[in-house]
């Protein structure tokens, strides 16, 4: 089993600070782009190179637009490098409760930006010839609790509603097979994507610098005023607009995380052998949910769970009271049977938005006109990143 610990010390050896050993191999990130060392003028400045700030920078170099990236270690080191990698077309807050909340064509419109996700990273995948593992697989959402029928009726509700959102969802029966974690009843979700997270923002990168934009690693913002942010060694970067891509945003802008919830995610990888579980992505209805996807190594799978999410900052005897990994580890065994020994353990910090939306645009009440945010993705980073690409375009 992986500990804080161990991987910690790998990272601090080559000066990156709070890397993971992960199954896409965070522990290993070395920055290869420079640290910036003069001030510069751009179009636009960029805060943050996980895939929310490169999807941006992608799109907008794309346009025409002169862009400059700013890293605070390396690209990937941050929630990038820890994601379980879901391009999703469900959304984990529940469509029929966004129906709910804020109508069915505004449910529709959410629908439409995570169908345009996972195209977009498909078309920039064979336009780039980025090599990612890149796959479309289906997602299968399953009750927590198969006798409950309030949950069924859940289950039933999201069924209907994603019709509706325009999804070409199907109640299927996958009969108890281990290989499908004895899942009986669930939605199918078809057309999701699987990919290797880091090999991909590695490709937009790549993509970004040929069509002259500008990346910089090594390059902490410590302080963002109107049209310009600041390095901790003092470098000015002044741009039209400034887009903090930070996972939570550099600012003290209180109408935005007043408006989001921290909470901590917990992921373990088991050894599984090669095919004994389908590939396919496997999310339940249980709040927090759990969800589950196949990484394929040369001479094994690993089987991929993530869930049993708490607020950040909670006591240390009440961490111990909920035993994250231990109940993980429990759930997975009563339904992944082909589960064998852990290979990786690691966390995660995610933003839940009180409204169940993304926190895509210019920042509510602004302190400075010129800065916009990516933010509040309820763990859904992948698609939401990209999401913020396409709204940013």
């Amino acid at each position: 089993m992986a500990t804080s610990a161990s991987t910690d010390q790998t990272s601090a050896d080559k000066g990156i600070y709070g890397l993971r050993h992960t199954v896409w191999d965070q522990q290993d990130i070395t920055p290869i782009y420079p640290k910036i060392c003069k001030d510069e003028t751009t179009d636009v400045v960029i805060v943050g190179a996980g895939i929310s700030g490169l999807s941006v920078a992608y799109n907008l170099v794309k346009e025409g637009k002169k862009v400059v990236v700013l890293e605070a270690k390396a690209r990937g080191s941050g929630m990038t490098g820890r994601t379980t990698a879901h391009i999703m077309a469900w959304n984990d807050d529940f469509y029929y409760k966004i129906s709910k909340q804020h109508g069915v064509d505004f449910c529709k419109l959410v629908g439409d930006s995570h169908r345009a996700a996972i195209d977009f990273v498909a078309q920039t995948v064979n336009e780039e010839g980025i090599d990612c593992n890149f796959s479309k697989v289906d997602g299968y959402l399953f009750p927590h609790e198969h006798t409950d029928k309030v949950i069924q009726e859940i289950l039933y509700k999201e069924f209907e509603t994603a019709k509706i959102a325009g999804f070409d969802v199907k109640m299927v029966n996958l009969n108890g097979d281990p290989a499908c974690g004895k899942i009986t009843d669930a939605i199918l979700f078809p057309g999701n994507g699987d990919f290797h997270p880091l090999m991909y923002i590695n490709g937009l990168a790549r993509a970004i610098v040929k069509r002259g934009g500008k990346i910089y690693e090594q390059s902490r913002v410590t302080k963002n005023e109107e049209h310009k942010v600041i390095t901790e060694d003092g470098v000015n970067v002044t741009a039209d607009v400034v887009v903090l891509a930070t996972n939570s945003p550099l600012n003290h802008n209180l109408e935005i995380h007043a408006r989001q919830e921290a909470q901590r995610t917990y992921v373990i990888g088991f050894r599984i052998k090669k095919g004994s579980v389908k590939k396919a992505q496997w999310w339940d209805t249980c709040v927090p949910y759990h969800y589950v996807r196949t990484e394929q190594k040369e001479d094994y799978d690993v089987l991929i769970v993530g869930g049993n999410d708490n607020a950040s900052g909670i006591k240390a005897d009440d961490y111990v009271k909920l035993s994250p990994f231990i109940s993980l580890e429990k759930w997975t065994r009563e339904r992944w049977t082909a589960a064998e020994d852990i290979l990786y353990t690691w966390t995660g910090q995610v933003y839940e938005p009180i409204d169940s939306l993304h926190l895509i645009g210019q920042a509510p009440i602004p302190t400075y006109g010129s800065n916009y945010i990516v933010t509040g993705d309820s763990g859904q980073g992948m698609t939401g990143g990209t999401i913020a690409g396409l709204y940013y375009e």
